[in-house]
C-alpha cells in the first residue's frame, strides 16, 4: 500500500483547462451561460479557465457532458482527440459511421 501523499496530489499546474475555453467558445456559450448549464457559482468558469481553481470530479463530469467531450480531453490529458472534439456534430456523426463501416468488415 502506498503512503506517499505527494504521488496523489493534484495541483492546478498539472491540469490544463485551456480546452475548456476553446470548447465553450465553439459552442457559443458565455462564461455565465456555461455556469448556468453546469450549475456552478458565478465566477467558477472564469477561475477554471485562468487556472485559479480546478473543478471537482462531479463538476468536470458535468462540464464534459455539456461541452460534448471526455473529462480527459477537458483537463488536457488526451490530445489524440483534439481534432475530433472540434468537429461539428454532423462531422462527428460521419466519423462514427465510418468507424462502424470499418468494424463491420
Amino acid at each position: 500500500m502506498r503512503n506517499n501523499k505527494e504521488e496523489f496530489s493534484i495541483s492546478k499546474e498539472k491540469i490544463d483547462m485551456s480546452n475548456l475555453k476553446t470548447l465553450r467558445l465553439k459552442k457559443g456559450y458565455s462564461q455565465i451561460k456555461l455556469q448556468h448549464l453546469v450549475g456552478v457559482s458565478n465566477s467558477s468558469i472564469e477561475a477554471y479557465e485562468q487556472k485559479v481553481r480546478i473543478p471537482s470530479l462531479p463538476v468536470a463530469y458535468r462540464l464534459s457532458e455539456v461541452l460534448g467531450c471526455s473529462i480527459d480531453y477537458l483537463v488536457g490529458k488526451s490530445h489524440e482527440l483534439d481534432r475530433y472534439y472540434l468537429l461539428s456534430q454532423r462531422d462527428k456523426d460521419k466519423v462514427v459511421e465510418l468507424i462502424d463501416s470499418l468494424s463491420d468488415k
